[in-house]
């Protein structure tokens, strides 16, 4: 399949040695590109599967380590509703409200605490 790709594009995308493989340049920019591709593809995979059947899947949560303490009994009622549903509970940093793990889809949800200054709301805030 490489050897049809890159004769496709006609250029080396992997420089071949007794030691292994590396990628070229080519092969470099390809690869960076790719990753939001296959991403994306993972992502509609998911989505197929959820139309399909929605009581089944998975969900990745994130949350600092103190939610992470007070979260066992709402997953258990959760799971008992949905058994079909997997969940994953990662530590994240919740200082701010940049959640970049929410942007590279690294988790689909994150429980913690916000705090505003007075007389602010958390969406109002920067």
């Amino acid at each position: 399949m490489i050897a049809d790709l890159e004769h496709a594009l006609r250029v080396r995308l992997l420089d071949r040695h007794p030691q292994g493989i590396e990628p070229t340049m080519y092969g470099s920019a390809l690869l960076k590109r790719s990753a939001t591709v296959f991403d994306e593809l993972k992502q509609s995979i998911r989505d197929i599967e959820f139309l399909a059947d929605p009581t089944a899947g998975e969900l990745k949560i994130g949350c600092p380590e103190a939610i992470a303490a007070i979260l066992p009994p709402i997953l258990e009622s959760f799971s008992r509703q949905y058994p079909r549903v997997v969940m994953n509970v990662d530590q994240v940093p919740t200082g701010t409200l940049e959640l970049p793990g929410l942007r590279e889809r690294k988790v689909d949800l994150v429980v913690a605490f916000l705090l505003t200054a007075p007389g602010t709301r958390a969406w109002e805030t920067t």
